[in-house]
């Protein structure tokens, strides 16, 4: 086999490798009706293959299935569906760079700069993919938060389905928050759970963690960035405590809101006070709009309190009502009794 037939052979194995994994991705794209993503994928992978269409019979021939190094691979299983769907974004990617590269040895054609285009929209829809993912979370899931004297409960939160879970650690060393989130992904490296860091930027870009919480008062200190922040983290939420605060937080469009605090809270004893008036108020205007968590002092009482003045309150957040239980799965119960 000369080059030229062993370059159409690995054109051949990686434009197959590209739209495979291109077509896991949009599939589940489409069960989901996220009907504008799947097709901006759908649209990549057919544009590869029509953009090598007069190469069809060539490829085919040079096709050599006995020596493709996939053919015996075997593969250790995904620990999570998420897992699954991402490596199918980087089989995808990866591939259409091969594609580039070899284009790269016929100056003639403007394959360089068509699969370019294509693996840069590929990263595009995987940004917005994974978003999506977890933007599913948003409307429906608890939210418990952890602080650091709780991290050891994260184990419990994880196995009894909590998908959604804040870190807050406003007195510890980097170093100690670092561990901190080292052992909370360690207890959720099978489970698929959105992890918040609150308020530290640096924190949450070191360890990888999908969403990033600010308060007023970091919001402020960041602003200027906020363009730079939105690139970072596929999901971002802001507090606030006033109406005033709400519509400046929209015109940012984060993922969510936190409204609060509800009631007083030992964890944050010189939080303002929002009250249950205003709190309901906020949440029955702005809830249409956007993912509304209320938030602290909540008790098994209080939810039933909200939920009579909220008809679509499905969820909020916290840390006391959900860790600080002697049986954690009893008392998700409890609270998913009191929101139904």
């Amino acid at each position: 086999m000369d080059n030229k037939d062993k370059i159409l052979q690995i054109i051949d194995m990686n434009v197959n490798r590209a739209c495979e994994g291109l077509r896991v991705v949009e599939d589940f794209a489409r069960v989901q009706n996220w009907d504008d993503l799947a097709k901006k994928i759908s649209n990549i992978r057919h544009s590869i293959r029509e953009h090598l269409n007069e190469l069809d019979a060539s490829l085919l021939n040079s096709r050599n299935i006995s020596k493709d190094e996939e053919y015996n691979q075997t593969y250790s299983a995904h620990k999570t569906l998420y897992n699954l769907l991402m490596a199918n974004f980087k089989r995808a990617g990866e591939a259409i760079r091969n594609l580039e590269e070899y284009s790269r040895l016929d100056a003639k054609t403007n394959s360089v700069s068509f699969f370019r285009k294509c693996r840069y929209k590929s990263y595009e829809s995987e940004n917005e993919f994974s978003k999506n993912y977890y933007l599913r979370y948003l409307r429906d899931e608890l939210y418990p938060v952890l602080s650091s004297n709780y991290c050891q409960n994260a184990k419990k939160l994880g196995h009894h389905h909590y998908k959604l879970v804040q870190y807050r650690n406003k007195k510890g060393s980097f170093e100690e928050k670092e561990a901190d989130i080292s052992l909370i992904k360690d207890f959720y490296k099978r489970k698929e759970v959105l992890l918040v860091i609150n308020d530290d930027i640096q924190l949450a870009w070191k360890t990888k963690s999908i969403g990033l919480h600010l308060g007023q008062e970091d919001l402020k200190k960041n602003i200027h960035q906020w363009s730079s922040l939105r690139g970072m983290f596929p999901i971002i939420g802001i507090s606030c405590s006033d109406e005033r605060e709400v519509i400046a937080a929209l015109s940012l469009k984060p993922d969510y809101i936190g409204i609060g605090a509800v009631w007083e809270t030992k964890n944050k004893p010189d939080a303002k006070i929002v009250g249950v008036e205003n709190s309901t108020r906020l949440f029955n205007k702005y809830n249409s709009l956007i993912p509304v968590f209320l938030i602290g002092g909540f008790t098994i009482p209080r939810i039933q309190e909200i939920r009579k003045l909220c008809p679509n309150f499905k969820t909020f957040s916290g840390i006391e009502i959900f860790v600080d239980a002697q049986d954690i799965g009893e008392r998700k119960r409890k609270i998913v009794n009191s929101l139904t």
